[in-house]
């Protein structure tokens, strides 16, 4: 389950980050999931539940949105949403294209006292 892994990491750059801030305790967390990461939902917020177990964290809510995969066609310029299957644009049928959203994993915010 490389999710477990995936949210203690997230943890460990959370506690950096509160503690360069003065943040004593954090109370929400959310995360952009891409598709393509492979990491699902439910599984993270079972290790967040699990990872987040000192003061920092105890009490915290995780929040999780996902982002849909997404490409730029180098030849039309143009952006199409994707599936597991086809890697191409939508508009020209290019195969030459990159992706744009959907690989990410990070925090976008998150709140405490």
């Amino acid at each position: 389950m490389h999710e477990t892994a995936l949210m203690e990491s997230v943890l460990v750059i959370l506690r950096e980050s509160a503690k360069a801030n003065g943040i004593q305790k954090v109370t929400k967390v959310k995360l952009k999931v891409g598709e393509l990461t492979n990491a699902l939902p439910e599984a993270l917020e079972l290790a967040f539940e699990a990872a987040k177990g000192d003061l920092l964290a105890q009490d915290a809510i995780l929040e999780i949105e996902p982002v849909k995969a997404q490409i730029l066609c180098r030849n039309c310029q143009k952006i199409s949403t994707i599936d597991w299957l086809n890697y191409y644009c939508s508009h020209c049928l290019s195969s030459n294209v990159k992706i744009i959203a959907g690989d990410e994993l990070l925090i976008d915010y998150y709140e405490g006292e």
